[in-house]
């Protein structure tokens, strides 16, 4: 996957003072990746996502609710609201629980794939970060609480480089990003982040998370796909 960060250093304005050169034959332009600043739609549905693999997994709004500490309405919330997203049945209603449709089961697996990535950028992360005191990560714990919020922030500043600059680009206050980063420093207990006048870099644990972070909306964007199929 590209690095949206690298896309955006090098635009028309920075094109445009190079030196008149020899015209070249026109050349077909690359397939643009995806905005950095275009967040998949299912991000903002981490929640209910997390809630369907557990009705997945359980075969019940019941024993998902138990098994993942939520009422059993808000998980009949959670799918009914992704059923209506999607415009398609996500599962069977029976009189003995809940059976995956197709495109339940689609969705199902890549949800699975989605918190996998989360959970493995907090365990990489603490990995990556030997100089700093040791705090276990619970690591499916995290995968499980991180709010879009935290993930938005997280890409906007990897690719804007200040939290100034990151919430222009994201329509947000700079405090709201500033906050949204500190929850996830706080979350995972490391130092993602160095500040200094220049702005806002990722620390190798931060580049780690954020690498584990897009691949999660890869698998986000391609939800969409997976219903249709």
């Amino acid at each position: 996957m590209s690095d949206p960060a690298r896309r955006h250093s090098a635009g028309p304005a920075s094109l445009a003072r190079r030196a008149p050169v020899a015209a070249a034959p026109p050349q077909a332009a690359a397939p643009a990746g995806p905005d950095p600043f275009e967040f998949p739609p299912l991000a903002e549905r981490l929640k209910a996502l997390f809630a369907l693999r557990a009705v997945a997994r359980h075969g019940s709004t019941v024993r998902a609710a138990e098994a993942i500490h939520l009422s059993q309405p808000a998980v009949a919330r959670a799918v009914a609201e992704l059923e209506r997203a999607a415009q398609v049945p996500l599962f069977v209603r029976t009189a003995r629980g809940m059976v995956p449709t197709p495109a339940g089961e689609r969705v199902a697996r890549r949800a699975d794939t989605v918190f996998a990535h989360l959970a493995r950028g907090a365990a990489e992360a603490e990995a990556a970060a030997p100089d700093q005191p040791p705090r276990p990560v619970a690591a499916e714990r995290f995968a499980a609480a991180v709010t879009p919020a935290a993930l938005r922030a997280l890409v906007a500043v990897a690719a804007r480089g200040s939290e100034a600059r990151a919430a222009q680009a994201l329509g947000l206050s700079q405090p709201a990003v500033h906050g949204a980063l500190q929850a996830l420093q706080q979350a995972l207990g490391l130092r993602l982040f160095y500040k200094s006048a220049q702005g806002t870099r990722l620390t190798p644990p931060g580049q780690t998370l954020l690498r584990r972070a897009k691949l999660a909306f890869a698998e986000l964007r391609a939800i969409a796909g997976d219903v249709a199929a």
